[in-house]
């Protein structure tokens, strides 16, 4: 199975999934993914939603899993 989701993270947490790692995940709407299960991080892409540098910037991360 593949799942690609987006996430709004803190500069801080930018670089909190990397391709190759594995991570827990936990779907409550799909079938299946209702527990957390270990998925590897197959791709991220990064878009900074908010000008400016800090904390205050936030950014949008699309990740696809694969099982």
């Amino acid at each position: 199975d593949a799942i690609t989701c987006a996430v709004i993270v803190p500069t801080a947490l930018v670089h909190a999934f990397v391709p190759g790692h594995r991570v827990e995940v936990k779907f409550t709407h799909l079938p299946g993914y209702e527990d957390f299960v270990w998925m590897r991080v197959a791709a991220v892409t990064y878009r900074q939603l908010s000008r400016g540098s800090g904390l205050g910037c936030k950014y949008q991360l699309t990740v696809t899993f694969d099982r």
